[in-house]
């Protein structure tokens, strides 16, 4: 029976509503957030080089792109979706705290030693540990061998079939992963299991065929 705000409390305490259960009933209901030790890595990241390192960071990324991208792809990537190029720029801008520099006082430091570094962000232990982690974990890529919608994914490493396959937890990625799809990802180790970094990169079936025989091309040279 629902209740109003002045009726007594179902509980008989002899108080209404409103002074006594209704604050329980409101709690139940919010969804939990699960908050990790790493959340807000990126963001305390991003927003540092903004403060102390604006140019640094800016030319790092605009080389980036010219070395990725011919012009006529630049000029096309301005004109797709908002939700495809915040992917793009998820995705660069990991990839440059994992694995990019930036010129520092005349010379060229890594990014994630350098934000790791005495000088870099006021990180908590876990945030830090996921920053030293990017720079930890290379790129891989893997074939989706199995998935429970909405809460993790098996992957398999495509060029080290010798690997052991890997869990990672993953809520939103694994809505729309199917088991075959092939992913380039950072895997990270976040105390008793793994999850994905952020960044992913998804091949269809026939293009992660492609890549596999690329890739394969230049771990044999």
């Amino acid at each position: 029976m629902k209740l109003a705000r002045n009726d007594p409390c179902s509980c008989g305490s002899g108080k209404k509503y409103k002074h006594c259960c209704l604050h329980l009933s409101v709690v139940q209901t919010q969804p939990l957030v699960q908050i990790k030790a790493h959340d807000g890595a990126i963001e305390k990241s991003m927003a540092w080089l903004a403060t102390h390192q604006r140019k640094g960071w800016q030319v790092a990324f605009n080389k980036l792109m010219q070395e990725l991208l011919i012009e006529e792809d630049r000029e096309a990537l301005s004109q797709i979706d908002s939700e495809s190029a915040g992917g793009i720029d998820i995705n660069l801008t990991e990839w440059l705290l994992a694995e990019g520099s930036i010129q520092i006082q005349g010379g060229k430091r890594q990014i994630a030693d350098y934000l790791i570094g005495p000088f870099g962000p006021s990180f908590t232990p876990g945030q830090r540990d996921w920053i030293q982690q990017l720079a930890q974990r290379p790129l891989r890529l893997y074939r989706i061998t199995d998935v429970k919608t909405g809460e993790q994914m098996t992957l398999c490493d495509v060029l080290n079939e010798a690997a052991e396959p890997l869990v990672v937890i993953e809520r939103a990625g694994s809505q729309s992963a199917r088991p075959g799809m092939m992913l380039g990802a950072r895997v990270m180790h976040v105390q008793e299991h793994h999850e994905l970094s952020g960044a992913v990169y998804p091949f269809s079936i026939i293009a992660g065929q492609d890549t596999i025989s690329r890739l394969q091309a230049v771990a044999d040279e």
